[in-house]
């Protein structure tokens, strides 16, 4: 029997259950994998709460990010073989094939061959973090040295990620936090400059910072009712990527007031991030840079806490409370 993580309704931790249910063979473009780690993310918590891009279909799984070794393939599969170990990435439907398990059938589309010298639990906070990053930093903008790099909840394991990434390529790391809590953990990190934007103005302190030019990337996991300020903030014909919703409510919640001739006067580009593992020329030259920059030593996860999957409403809970400072990762 295998444990799998399920919910029948939307709503907080505590609808997360265990149970005990057979799995099937895999099917045709399937692979089956026992999974030894599981990586959190903040849009499992919006999904869990019917707050996300795509709503689950219930009974429910959920679970985007883990590493585990193939078990066996679905007729006519051979991109893998039986003992690879392998990541999970976010673009399997996490309705039927949600990681939050021992093993689960996922489609070999949504897998990657896991880098030899990490560790499992160093695995399941790599890829979707660093692949993340990799988009608005290299592939998009190919930041510069010199070149200065807004990036808000600098806490998070992406972040973090994002934090490195900047530093590797020579650029200017400012880092968001809610209060000074975080603060010298985060300069500990590598980031250059800590902005606490509940106690400091954010607007002011990254006109101090920049000598009044602005920031040429926002990397911006907030939205909400921060975005004036970052679109303030950031130079003329900068680039704001957003890649999260922390202060937004998801797909239905506040609206953001930016006034068109704000957006006109800054000739900003707005963009998305979740394109390059759709892309697979993209995601080629993702997984080479971060295969390279972890052989570098230029890129390391960190991770914050573990828990097991009987613990699945602690660890939410937990990434609820907005203490961590790196990744969270369940072991089955």
């Amino acid at each position: 029997m295998n444990k799998v993580v399920k919910f029948y309704n939307p709503g907080s931790a505590d609808v997360l259950k265990i149970e005990s249910e057979d799995i099937l063979p895999p099917r045709e473009g399937e692979a089956r994998i026992a999974i030894s780690a599981i990586g959190l993310n903040r849009f499992e918590i919006m999904f869990r709460e019917d707050n996300y891009a795509i709503s689950p279909e219930f009974p429910s799984r959920l679970g985007g990010e883990a590493v585990g070794i193939v078990e066996a393939l679905g007729p006519n599969t051979n991109t893998f073989q039986v003992g690879d170990r392998v990541t999970l990435l976010a673009t399997l439907p996490m309705s039927k094939s949600g990681v939050y398990a021992e093993r689960t059938n996922v489609p070999v589309t949504s897998l990657v061959r896991s880098v030899d010298s990490s560790t499992d639990v160093d695995e399941a906070a790599l890829w979707l973090s660093y692949i993340t990053v990799y988009g608005p930093f290299i592939e998009y903008s190919d930041i510069q040295p010199g070149q200065s790099a807004l990036i808000t909840a600098a806490s998070s394991s992406v972040g973090l990620a994002a934090i490195q990434v900047v530093k590797d390529r020579g650029g200017v790391a400012i880092a968001t936090t809610r209060t000074s809590a975080k603060r010298q953990a985060l300069l500990k990190a590598g980031a250059d400059q800590v902005i606490a934007t509940e106690e400091e103005d954010l607007l002011a302190r990254v006109q101090e910072m920049t000598k009044g030019n602005g920031v040429d990337i926002a990397f911006d996991a907030i939205g909400g009712k921060l975005l004036p300020a970052i679109v303030q903030a950031t130079a003329v014909g900068g680039r704001i990527y957003e890649y999260g919703f922390l202060d937004a409510g998801g797909v239905s919640g506040s609206r953001v007031d930016l006034p068109l001739m704000l957006l006109f006067s800054k000739m900003l580009g707005f963009y998305s991030v979740f394109e390059i593992m759709l892309n697979p020329a993209r995601m080629s030259r993702a997984e080479a840079w971060l295969r390279d920059a972890v052989k570098r030593g230029a890129v390391t996860p960190r991770i914050d806490k573990t828990f097991r999957l009987n613990e699945i409403v602690a660890a939410h809970q937990y990434m609820e409370s907005g203490q961590q400072l790196g990744k969270i990762v369940v072991l089955p």
